[in-house]
C-alpha cells in the first residue's frame, strides 16, 4: 500500500476499498460541500490496514446553526 499527498488529498493505491471505505466516501462527499471536519477514532487505523471489531465512524464538525443541520440532515437521509 502506497500513500501519496496531492495538496490537502491523500491517495491510498494498492488497496481495495471495501463496503464500510465507500461509506465513508458518501458521507464525506455530502459533508464537504457544507462544513469542515476531521475523521477521529478507529476507523483511520482501519483506513491504513488494521482490522477492528468495530467499524464505527466518528467525525468532528464545527458547531452549525439549525439550518445547516436541517439541510445536511435532509441530505443524509435522501439517499436511504
Amino acid at each position: 500500500m502506497d500513500i501519496i499527498q496531492q495538496g490537502t488529498t491523500l491517495i491510498i493505491q494498492g488497496r481495495r476499498l471495501s463496503d464500510l471505505d465507500l461509506f465513508v466516501c458518501r458521507v464525506l462527499d455530502i459533508l464537504t460541500s457544507y462544513t469542515p471536519y476531521v475523521i477521529v477514532s478507529g476507523y483511520l487505523a482501519i483506513l491504513f490496514g488494521r482490522t477492528r471489531s468495530t467499524e464505527d465512524i466518528d467525525l468532528l464538525i464545527p458547531v452549525c446553526d439549525v439550518s445547516t443541520f436541517l439541510v445536511l440532515h435532509d441530505r443524509f437521509i435522501e439517499p436511504g
